[in-house]
């Protein structure tokens, strides 16, 4: 993962993209046949709410809910979370639309690591850090501690124009928008990483890039669900 202490995690992969068409004036044409930015832009409006779960026993406690408001070009995203493992909890929104279970352990060692959860919950899209416009700015800006509230907010455009621009690494595990999608948050999960580097883990439980087995173990995920507004359509 790049977008965290050092890296976005690899194997772990998600984030998103949309525009803001100018539409002119004083034109006697029919205008009843919108562009397809413009068809984006109307699909994402809305408000959405997702409820986190835990993802591992070592985080049973964890809780909290997570709002997305998309009105024109502002998009707010904000989570209030609770019960959490200390450290820092590097956070996003994944190109999946499941969350992971304990079924997702496929090796049998009591843990679902990250490499398990990317199975399930996809890639990283939009890392919910200390800058929601870009994929690339905010690192090392993710939330810690037990309770923590996280607030951000972003151009709509910004965020399209920078989820739709060349990958500048196609190796890693943060991803652009597919050709011929566009961004839609219901439907689509926020996972939670990240647990005292002290916790005793199993040899089996992998890390990600440069993270260790402690900081990219998955706790947290909630699936984002529209509650007003929008159309149907996008990823």
């Amino acid at each position: 993962m790049k977008k965290i202490l050092t890296k976005k995690m690899a194997p772990l992969l998600l984030v998103s993209v949309m525009g803001v068409a100018l539409v002119g004036c004083g034109s006697d044409d029919d205008d009843s046949s919108s562009t397809p930015q413009q068809q984006q832009d109307e699909q994402v409006q809305g408000t959405y709410q997702g409820t986190f779960s835990p993802v591992n026993s070592v985080a049973s406690d964890i809780g909290g809910t997570a709002d997305i408001n998309v009105n024109g070009d502002d998009v707010q995203i904000n989570m209030a979370i609770t019960g959490a493992p200390e450290g820092q909890h590097i956070q996003y929104i994944a190109t999946g639309t499941a969350c992971p279970t304990s079924a997702a352990d496929t090796n049998r060692d009591g843990f679902v690591d990250a490499a398990e959860a990317q199975a399930v919950a996809g890639q990283i899209l939009v890392p919910l850090d200390g800058d929601i416009d870009s994929q690339a700015e905010g690192r090392n800006e993710y939330p810690s501690g037990a309770n923590y509230n996280y607030d951000e907010d972003s151009s709509l455009a910004e965020m399209v124009t920078d989820l739709t621009a060349t990958d500048a690494d196609p190796n890693d595990s943060v991803v652009k928008l597919p050709a011929g999608t566009t961004l839609q948050f219901g439907g689509q999960v926020i996972m939670i990483h990240g647990i005292p580097a002290d916790t005793v883990l199993p040899r089996t439980v992998a890390g990600v890039d440069d993270l260790t087995p402690a900081q990219s173990l998955p706790i947290a995920c909630a699936v984002i669900e529209r509650t007003t507004g929008g159309t149907t359509g996008g990823m």
